[in-house]
């Protein structure tokens, strides 16, 4: 099934109240991850930065990456607003994501599967984003 549904802008508040945290919060889960500060990270599906700016105070770059102008219009402000300086909001097409292979150390996707049209596609490439070396 390549059914899809995309976020609409609009509800950008939902994703910004505090009740998603009580079931899903960033901070803590983002805390499970082995990170390294000189990562460079990718948030694929963005949306209002839920965990981009999260990610941002724990690694050295993140790309947050959408394929709807107006979530990353809403990614800029904020990080005009906190005044943060290694996000990178990028456009994404549906299909393709503007990375070059092996330019990330980290790959993450939140909420967004059931927004991507061809997953077997998308997944398939995965990898090839991430940079495959040892991180001991």
């Amino acid at each position: 099934m390549n059914e899809s549904h995309v976020f609409d802008p609009k509800h950008v508040a939902v994703l910004e109240s505090d009740d998603p945290k009580t079931w899903q919060n960033p901070e803590e889960i983002l805390e499970l991850i082995d990170l390294n500060p000189d990562y460079v990270a990718a948030d694929l599906g963005c949306g209002s930065s839920f965990f981009t700016v999260p990610l941002s105070r724990r690694v050295k770059k993140v790309y947050g990456i959408n394929v709807q102008k107006e979530m990353l219009a809403f990614l800029e402000q904020k990080i005009q607003r906190q005044k943060i300086g290694n996000i990178e909001p990028l456009l994404s097409g549906k299909d393709k994501i503007p990375l070059e292979n092996e330019s990330v150390d980290l790959l993450i996707t939140v909420n967004t599967l059931h927004e991507i049209p061809n997953k077997k596609s998308l997944s398939q490439r995965y990898e090839g984003y991430s940079d495959q070396r040892d991180r001991q």
